[in-house]
């Protein structure tokens, strides 16, 4: 909370004498009204604040405001392909309003991930882009198949569903639309959170077999949120391209480090998938083999 506040107060070009003490008085004021302090016995880096009532606060608990603001960008430039700064800050000044308003920074270096520019406008790089929607929604339909394989039931995520593969919508390869079957051990909320995990395998008995993120672009802490909202032991698992190896094995954040054994996570990479498709005579401890843990 402090590290963060520091950086944008001083971005702003606010006075940080007596920082520490000041924003800790402000805060403290409103503590069990809007609110609450958990003590942290992980590391030393300081108990966790978070809301009393985060409804009243977060209109999207279960994803980030970037990753929704990276989203409407990039529909934005496919609708469009060429448009301006000021279109783009217009959808999403419209789309987040008040305290939803992401930085202006952080808007322009999102542009330039998807976009280049052209005589004043922001033109959509369309065709690496696609290729990496593509291979996201690629490397879902093959975790069907093999889900399916070792004998479970396939629930696909709600975004993902209305992908096309193979000429059909991942929607056809899923066996359950939505996460009814859940209702009895999650209340409302939690359920609509869960049905934004892009594949969850079921038992016969509708137990869950794993959760699974298939993170090709999106940060890695987007899918530990994402599945935070299950059950801490149930068996969870990230699937990675192979080139974002080394990026994902030298995370040193000691927070999503933790939670990552903490809450019972494994990975695999895209070679994997495709080799775990390709065994005819599939069976889970053949694929319990090809997990990966973080050392």
């Amino acid at each position: 909370m402090f590290d963060g506040l520091l950086v944008e107060l001083s971005n702003a070009g606010f006075d940080l004498e007596d920082f520490d003490h000041n924003i800790e008085k402000i805060l403290s004021k409103h503590e069990g009204s809007i609110f609450k302090i958990t003590k942290n016995n992980i590391n030393k880096s300081g108990n966790y604040w978070w809301f009393v009532k985060p409804e009243d606060h977060i209109k999207y608990p279960n994803r980030q405001l970037s990753e929704r603001v990276e989203e409407t960008i990039i529909s934005l430039l496919r609708r469009k392909v060429s448009v301006s700064f000021d279109e783009i800050l217009a959808e999403i000044f419209i789309r987040y309003p008040n305290g939803l308003t992401p930085d202006i920074r952080s808007v322009d270096s999102i542009i330039k991930k998807y976009a280049t520019k052209s005589h004043g406008k922001w033109v959509y790089i369309g065709g690496e882009i696609e290729k990496e929607f593509t291979k996201h929604t690629e490397i879902l339909f093959l975790l069907s198949k093999i889900g399916k394989k070792l004998g479970h039931k396939i629930f696909i995520g709600k975004r993902e569903q209305p992908e096309i593969y193979n000429n059909f919508k991942l929607a056809e390869y899923s066996d359950c639309k939505n996460l009814d079957i859940l209702k009895n051990y999650y209340n409302h909320d939690q359920i609509s959170r869960i049905e934004m995990i892009d594949m969850i395998w079921f038992n016969k008995s509708n137990d869950i077999i794993y959760a699974i993120e298939v993170e090709n672009t999106t940060k890695f802490t987007s899918g530990i949120q994402r599945a935070s909202n299950l059950d801490i032991k149930t068996n969870k698992l990230m699937v990675l391209p192979d080139e974002r190896s080394e990026e994902f094995k030298n995370i040193n954040d000691p927070l999503f480090l933790d939670n990552f054994k903490k809450y019972n996570w494994n990975y695999l990479f895209y070679t994997d998938v495709e080799n775990l498709k390709s065994i005819r005579n599939l069976n889970m401890n053949i694929f319990n083999k090809f997990l990966k843990e973080l050392r």
